[in-house]
């Protein structure tokens, strides 16, 4: 390959190069090895000979050369052979940048010669490709020449800000300002590529920022308007420093609205009733939109990758890599979240296909794992949710699509249960930023809620309390618009209401805390959701519903919250209970009617029940109304009872009452005592032939004693019973 770098044919060198890049990232530890019957290490032996081999090279392929030879290096596990090799590495291109700022120190003007030029850039890309493959390791080598560059880069700055005040666009685009302008861009993209692999972030803040505000950013304050070159601003704006970024956004934010609200002028006059146009597009595109495409475009991928967390998200991951619900509002973050959006959607409505395009690239990237974190998924969605409406409808419409079919695939193929959490949150975090979409496509709206209903169910049925900061984040997102969907009626979406109330059992269940931290709103809806199942002519819906409310009940017996629950809940209960256990239409849920009024009783009878159930201030005699909340419930039922059963009479429904508190401890009695009434109320016949439901614990029961008597007898036991069992087996 050495020998090839000095042929002159065509392409052979640039081949020779390429090909030498690939084997030093196969095998990069290969060359850094001493073998046997060798004194010293191949890359030792090629630093010696570094000026004879690129000696016929021309500047791009000694580029791919220094890239090359940065990764054999990065290898390298001893710290002093490694500086030693940068040390040897960077020697030419070190001698060169030495003696131009020699020389420049003594005569300013021989940078402005424009070979001189050509030849500072130069070093400055060798010095590119050289940290990009050396990563961490070209700290040493950067700190030799950043104070030096700034000087540069701000005497250039300078000089072209004076030629272009004089000379206004025409200077702008003379040669001698473009090459000075291509080192400005070099010292910016050599900062850019050191942040990017440096993972020393005390050493960006201490060292390099501070040096650089003034020279670079505090210059670019400074300079004409013409003179300031969006794709040096673009280069600080990836640093990942906070303030830096807050700083560049205003400027982002005034250029892009700026340039959005003057293209809508023309777009007006020219098609006034296109409101969306394409960069460069057709004869309306101005020259102004054309030459800011380039930089443009890259700000589009800088804010869906640092995009910030909008008010809605209400979990986030923390400095240790943990899925966190925030406890406060912080209204710096709000504010630079509304900033990059007014920002973002500007940069849509100007070119919505690369746009969509930046967006899905870096969602590609998520799914083949190439940049997946949490992180980089949350900023990706926030920014896709940030644009909601600035698209046209139809290619809206494709490109959600595309989104929610990719982040699905993504949560079925990623392993983990916080991280399907954390993508299933994303999931319906877009898909409630999208009401246009989400009213015109129920259909897929109904494929993705069942999938996400599914998921979180499964995953807080197997997590359980360590997810209880996803939990606002779940009940924001999935319930108002799934409660939307199934309590419309009792027929539409099937298949959503048996998954939608295990979801509400898993939280139950498994996350109980989280529904402490749930606004009283969020509270009432669930109460009202448990309401609305149990109500349900389905029997499968209305057990489900049933069950829930029973675990919900012994769930708050136990908590702190106790009193505040029942105080506002309780009367509701039973009097809900108290409706289909009567109507005749929800005989089957009689053992679960049974089970839950036997707990309210009982709840009435506790001592962790101290605060009165009644309206004290709407009572007589207020907090003394009544000796205990016993007295209260018993009470209030018999005037519930004595109003909705007027062929009922009061001492028949008092007696009725006494007999249910008797039997609060046993449950088999205590379905007694509600049987007999329903037959007294004549809501249910006498004769019990069509009642056959409020028996059907007991039956069943019997049924299998009776059973186990004749497996008992050899012979006894009828032939298809026997296949049954085996059948079963």
């Amino acid at each position: 390959l050495f020998e090839f770098m000095h042929e002159t044919h065509p392409g052979v060198q640039d081949m020779a190069c390429d090909t030498f890049l690939k084997i030093a990232k196969k095998c990069k530890r290969k060359f850094v090895i001493t073998n046997p019957q060798d004194s010293e290490p191949f890359i030792s032996e090629l630093l010696n000979g570094l000026g004879e081999t690129i000696k016929d090279l021309e500047a791009h392929q000694i580029h791919i050369f220094y890239e090359a030879v940065g990764e054999m290096i990065h290898s390298e596990l001893d710290l002093k052979k490694k500086e030693d090799y940068i040390n040897r590495l960077m020697t030419p291109p070190n001698t060169q940048w030495f003696q131009l700022i020699t020389q420049a120190t003594a005569n300013p003007d021989i940078l402005r010669q424009q070979d001189v030029i050509r030849n500072v850039a130069n070093i400055l890309q060798t010095n590119v490709y050289t940290c990009q493959s050396l990563g961490q390791a070209f700290q040493m080598q950067i700190s030799l020449l950043f104070s030096d560059m700034l000087q540069v880069y701000k005497l250039y700055s300078e000089f072209i800000s004076t030629q272009v005040a004089t000379g206004g666009q025409f200077a702008a685009r003379t040669t001698q300002v473009k090459l000075m302008r291509s080192v400005k861009r070099e010292c910016l993209k050599l900062i850019e590529t050191f942040v990017d692999k440096t993972d020393d972030p005390k050493l960006l803040a201490t060292q390099l920022v501070p040096s650089m505000l003034d020279p670079i950013l505090g210059d670019y304050q400074r300079n004409v308007a013409d003179a300031r070159d969006a794709e040096y601003l673009l280069g600080i704006s990836y640093i990942d420093d906070t303030e830096v970024l807050k700083v560049c956004l205003d400027y982002w934010n005034h250029l892009v609205c700026d340039l959005f609200q003057s293209e809508c002028n023309q777009e007006t006059l020219v098609r006034p009733q296109q409101f969306a146009f394409s960069m460069g597009a057709g004869p309306v595109a101005s020259v102004r939109k054309q030459l800011f495409s380039i930089p443009l475009s890259k700000l589009r991928l800088l804010m869906v990758s640092r995009m910030a967390k909008p008010e809605e998200v209400l979990i986030v991951e923390d400095e240790d890599g943990n899925i966190v619900r925030e406890t406060m509002k912080d209204g710096d973050v709000l504010a630079q979240y509304k900033q990059m959006r007014e920002t973002l959607v500007c940069l849509s409505h100007l070119d919505q296909d690369d746009t969509q395009s930046q967006m899905l690239e870096k969602l590609a990237l998520q799914l083949n794992g190439k940049e997946y974190s949490w992180t980089t998924l949350n900023c990706l969605c926030w920014a896709i949710g940030s644009i909601s409406g600035s698209m046209m409808e139809e290619q809206e419409n494709k490109f959600l699509v595309t989104v929610i079919r990719d982040l699905l695939n993504l949560c079925e193929y990623t392993r983990g249960k916080d991280h399907k959490a954390v993508i299933a949150s994303n999931i319906m975090y877009v898909v409630g930023q999208y009401p246009r979409f989400l009213r015109a496509h129920w259909k897929f709206l109904k494929t993705v809620v069942n999938k996400v209903l599914s998921l979180f169910t499964a995953i807080f049925n197997k997590v359980g309390a360590a997810l209880t900061d996803a939990v606002p984040r779940v009940f924001e997102a999935c319930f108002q618009c799934t409660l939307q969907m199934i309590t419309q009626n009792f027929e539409d979406y099937p298949e959503h209401r048996p998954k939608f109330f295990a979801l509400l059992r898993a939280v139950t269940n498994n996350c109980f805390q989280a529904l402490l931290t749930l606004s009283p709103d969020n509270l009432q809806l669930i109460i009202n959701s448990i309401v609305w199942a149990f109500r349900h002519t389905e029997r499968n819906v209305a057990e489900t519903g049933l069950i829930l409310l029973l675990e919900l009940l012994q769930q708050f017996q136990k908590s702190e919250f106790m009193n505040q629950f029942h105080q506002t809940y309780f009367l509701t209960i039973v009097q809900e209970i108290f409706a289909v256990m009567t109507d005749t239409f929800h005989k089957p849920g009689f053992k679960l009617h049974a089970q839950i009024l036997q707990h309210m009783l009982q709840a009435s009878l506790s001592p962790q029940l101290s605060q009165p159930l009644w309206d004290v201030a709407g009572t007589p005699g207020g907090a003394a109304a009544y000796p205990n909340n016993a007295a209260f419930v018993r009470q209030h039922i018999i005037q519930l009872l004595t109003t909705a059963f007027p062929n009922v009479s009061a001492p028949q429904v008092t007696l009725f009452m006494d007999a249910l508190f008797e039997a609060k401890n046993d449950l088999s009695a205590f379905k007694d005592r509600l049987r007999d009434f329903l037959v007294q109320s004549r809501e249910f016949n006498a004769d019990g032939g069509t009642n056959a439901e409020l028996w059907a614990e007991e039956t069943a029961a019997k049924q299998e004693l009776e059973k186990a008597a004749r497996m008992a007898i050899p012979g006894m036991q009828n032939p298809n019973e026997i296949q049954d069992d085996m059948a079963a087996t």
